[in-house]
């Protein structure tokens, strides 16, 4: 047998003695480290590792950002006439594509479901190396102007929609009135680029020509879209800065060649930004996960400092077996092999149990945040995760092995040796386990006041109370099937014959014409002319029953009127923040706005200012009169009532067959998906500050229950002389106070440099209520260290001074 064979063998055997020992390391190990494995390559992959396209490197993003001389600049969506002429005579790019993505509703199949469509050009293909699991990619056929028809489905499509259909190829998709054969299925395990942000996942690309059914908007420059997306591979002998200096200047003429009639963009000009594709889909996350790694690693150098006291122990304990190997000859290096043969098997164990924690945090990353971080889909126990498992598995083998080897006097072996035992023993330095309380409370003072503050201020935004009323409504928003005929056209608005006809079902209590405040508002650029000031508030589209249904309190003025919608009246009503913002000293009513469009509103109306869930501030916001012919809806039911998709269909179809629902949903669901992100928060910090408190317990128990274990004799003798319960209490508490005290101290300085270096995010944060928090934060610290002093030493005070004395 080997020397490291048997060095590992009887290393396990004197382990297997101990269980309770292998089980505190690796489960607390094992949990940390999992923790640690998962985010770490969660962040590897959203930030570190390279995309799955070979052309990576080199593609961009192109973005347009609106500038004049006495506004911030200000970021432009992309408009389709701009993009195609981009598209046509870009001299940078060797490789390009266009993208609109939208939602159709799919009439080839009887459930007429709503799927997500990418309106792409072929070159999309190429950029992203999409193979197929039969049929072709789009080619020449489908470029842009060709108006060719023919349609690529999803694996996911083929099997779920379709059942795997072999024939698939010879199937046909219908939207409206128009018909695409399907022409290919990507492959199953193709990583679609998420470009536009969201959970937006597609099911069918169309070609580019089919993007906009209005043929209007192909030529207006001032009609924008988010939805509209611009990538291109940059050609090798051109830079970044080479390539917005070559497409601004013919972008900007044009565009100002098309803007030279409005009021509000008389002095602007844009400018073209290429953005590289890992930011374009990185987006805002680097700094959430670079924050919760942060957390994770707080909670690793907690439970190391655990474990570390826990080796010390153990240490201890072995002094005799290692007295013998020293006495055989081994040397210091010999004895450091002995210990690192028990870190290696243990870390080992505990390695296996984290790569277990991080395979269920992936799934459940997986199934839960697919709609908040990109590439998700890419987690899995990969090499990465596999080398960065092993490097851990070392380190702390080896840290774990030092700290005990350094904590080894050679010569109290000898005299160990020498005595046979008696009357030597060996301990943990006091400066040693002073040290260990400092980064304890430090480190969990740390880490807790952070998610507990993070922790209140989700909580604060899932419990605020709703400024508006949205219980039992529905948005609805209907989309047309097909072209409608002539006297469709000619005839009465279909969208309030829809609406009277579904306020006849007695589920529905009452109906408008507008959508409800978390569906989202648009944009609209204005300008109030008597003092010159320009801005671009959200704006809606409401009806007269809006602001009733909703409850938004009226502040000043009146709300639309029937009459103002059925004559599209040029009138407007604002929020406070706008009021405040156009007449800060004096009453807005009556004041005249200039849309974009050289329209000249007036306002009438001033409600009160309404936050919306999840959301930090209230934005500038107007509400203009809805068209009769609208066929976005907001439903609110009767109490106790339910209305089903099925019984909405019927409904519609009872006036018309030219409309189809294009999305029914919940507003409350609406209101739950806004709060996710801070449902996930509060989950999240909750469990880390748990974790961290249950830790910090752990830790500051063991070094204060061994503090206490080597005072006994001195306990036992203050207690034969008359000492009570409450003075030992005092002793230890107050013996250990200064290590505690200094613990606080070292956090706040890690703070105020944190707040140092992130000033400007943190901002949101400071308020007085932090005060609280801080309070709270040190309260339970403060609780975990009482607790710690007290309950090693209640065995000792609960019992007659003698057993103190006689196990002393």
């Amino acid at each position: 047998m080997s020397a490291l064979t048997y060095l590992i063998t009887q290393a396990w055997n004197s382990l297997l003695k101990r269980s309770g020992f292998i089980g505190t390391v690796c489960s607390t190990m094992g949990i940390t480290l999992g923790a640690l494995i998962c985010i770490s390559t969660f962040a590897y992959v959203l930030i570190l590792k390279p995309l799955p396209y070979s052309k990576q490197e080199s593609l961009f993003s192109i973005t347009q950002i609106a500038k004049n001389a006495t506004t911030d600049n200000i970021s432009l969506e992309l408009n389709v006439p701009g993009l195609v002429e981009m598209y046509n005579n870009q001299p940078v790019f060797s490789e390009q594509a266009l993208i609109f993505y939208g939602k159709k509703i799919l009439l080839s199949t009887p459930e007429q479901p709503t799927v997500s469509i990418s309106h792409v050009t072929p070159g999309w293909f190429n950029l992203f190396d999409v193979k197929m699991a039969k049929g072709r990619i789009f080619d020449s056929n489908e470029e842009v102007n060709t108006f060719h028809h023919g349609a690529i489905i999803s694996y996911e499509v083929w099997q779920n929609m379709f059942q795997g259909d072999e024939n698939i190829l010879e199937q046909k998709l219908s939207f409206g009135e128009s018909s695409f054969p399907i022409i290919g299925v990507i492959e199953k395990n193709f990583i679609e680029p998420k470009l536009n942000g969201g959970d937006f996942k597609t099911e069918v690309w169309l070609p580019w020509d089919f993007s906009f059914s209005n043929a209007e908007l192909r030529t207006n420059w001032q009609a924008s879209f988010d939805e509209l997306v611009y990538i291109g591979q940059l050609a090798e002998d051109i830079s970044v800065s080479q390539a917005q200096m070559l497409l601004g200047p013919q972008n900007n003429k044009k565009w100002q060649e098309a803007m030279s009639d409005s009021m509000f963009f008389k002095d602007w000009s844009v400018e073209i930004e290429l953005v590289h594709l890992q930011e374009v889909i990185l987006g805002g996350h680097a700094n959430t996960l670079l924050l919760l790694l942060a957390g994770v690693l707080g909670l690793v150098i907690i439970a190391t400092a655990n474990i570390i006291n826990l080796f010390s122990s153990r240490t201890a304990e072995q002094l005799p077996k290692l007295s013998i190997h020293a006495a055989l000859g081994a040397k210091k290096r010999d004895i450091f092999r002995v210990v690192l043969a028990e870190s290696t098997i243990l870390m080992a164990l505990s390695v296996i149990v984290a790569l277990i924690f991080s395979y269920v945090g992936f799934v459940l990353i997986r199934i839960n945040l697919s709609e908040v971080f990109p590439r998700v889909e890419e987690l899995s126990v990969d090499l990465f995760t596999i080398c960065l498992a092993l490097v851990l598995l070392v380190a702390f083998a080896l840290i774990f092995a030092w700290f005990s080897s350094r904590m080894i006097d050679y010569k109290t072996l000898i005299v160990m040796l020498k005595g046979s035992g008696k009357g030597t023993g060996f301990q943990i330095s006091k400066r040693a386990r002073q040290l260990l309380i400092v980064s304890q409370i430090a480190v969990v003072t740390f880490i807790a006041f952070i998610n507990i503050s993070l922790l209140k201020n989700s909580i604060d935004s899932i419990t605020e109370p709703l400024e508006f009323n949205i219980e039992r409504m529905i948005d609805i928003d209907l989309t047309v099937s097909r072209a409608p005929t002539k006297e469709e056209l000619e005839g009465s608005p279909l969208g309030e014959a829809i609406r009277n006809k579904i306020l006849e079902l007695p589920q529905v209590e009452s109906i408008s014409a507008a959508r409800s405040p978390l569906s989202g508002f648009d944009d609209w650029s204005f300008t109030e002319p008597r003092n010159n000031i320009q801005f671009t508030p959200d704006y809606k589209s409401v009806d007269s029953n809006y602001f009733e249904m909703i409850q938004q309190p009226l502040v000043e003025g009146s709300y639309f009127s029937a009459s103002d919608v059925k004559d599209e009246n040029l009138v407007i009503i604002i929020n406070e923040e706008l009021a405040q913002h156009i007449a800060p000293n004096s009453s807005a009513i009556g004041m005249k706005l200039i849309s974009a469009e050289e329209d000249t509103y007036t306002i009438i109306g001033v409600v009160k200012s309404v936050k919306i869930p999840g959301s930090t501030r209230i934005p500038l916001r107007i509400y203009v009169p809805t068209s009769v012919h609208s066929i976005e809806m907001m439903i609110k039911l009767a109490p106790g009532q339910e209305l089903s998709r099925s019984e909405l269909v019927s409904a519609i179809k009872e006036v018309t067959s030219l409309l189809a629902i294009y999305e029914m949903t919940k507003v409350t669901t609406l209101q739950n998906t806004l709060l996710f992100s801070k449902y996930m928060t509060a989950i999240t910090t909750t469990s880390i500050t748990l974790l961290t408190f249950l830790l910090a317990g752990i830790g500051l128990y063991g070094v204060l229950s061994y503090s206490t274990q080597m005072r006994r004799l001195e306990i036992g003798t203050r207690m034969a002389l008359g000492a009570k319960k409450g003075d030992l209490i005092s002793m230890v508490i107050k013996d250990n106070m200064p290590a505690i005290l200094l613990g606080f101290f070292i956090s706040l300085i890690l703070l105020l440099v944190m707040y140092n270096i992130y000033a400007g995010e943190l901002s949101e944060y400071i308020e007085l209520s932090l005060i609280f928090t801080a309070a709270c934060t040190v309260l339970c610290t403060i609780a975990i260290a009482l607790i710690s002093c007290y309950g090693p030493l209640r065995k000792y005070i609960v019992k007659p001074a003698i057993y103190s004395l006689r196990d002393g």
